[in-house]
């Protein structure tokens, strides 16, 4: 399944009324076409980032585990501990990726911040609130 059809379908799910918000397969779907398209990726490559992430319902929860990972908490154990997305396993981590292959709003966070840097504030999509790390 491409990108594109990834977005279909979540336009056809939200226009059809069909909550796709806790549908759990639709969640994986995204996460493996977002590892199949880091996948194969060398390190460095231009215009590529890495990124890992945390994904939650609600904003206040986002804002919370912003708050300790700001206090000093470990940002892949916070991921493997909150997060709802199956890149929760390997600390939040969606491996390499250029511009395109995410929502736009994740895309927008994801390029703006400098490496080692992390969103100050959830960041809303689709899907829910991602609180973004930039790790190359």
């Amino acid at each position: 399944m491409s990108f594109l059809d990834a977005h279909l379908r979540i336009i056809h799910f939200d226009h059809h009324g069909i909550s796709y918000r806790d549908t759990f397969h639709l969640h994986t779907q995204f996460y493996l076409l977002v590892t199949q398209m880091a996948k194969g990726k060398k390190k460095g490559k231009d215009g590529k980032i890495r990124v890992s992430h945390i994904l939650v319902e609600k904003h206040s929860q986002a804002v919370e585990i912003i708050q300790m990972i700001t206090d000093g908490a470990d940002f892949a154990a916070m991921a493997r501990k909150f997060s709802q997305c199956p890149s929760k396993k390997k600390g939040g981590d969606l491996g390499f990726f250029g511009r395109g292959a995410m929502v736009p709003e994740f895309e927008r966070a994801a390029f703006n911040l400098s490496v080692g840097a992390m969103t100050t504030t959830p960041v809303k999509t689709q899907f829910g609130y991602h609180i973004i790390k930039r790790t190359a």
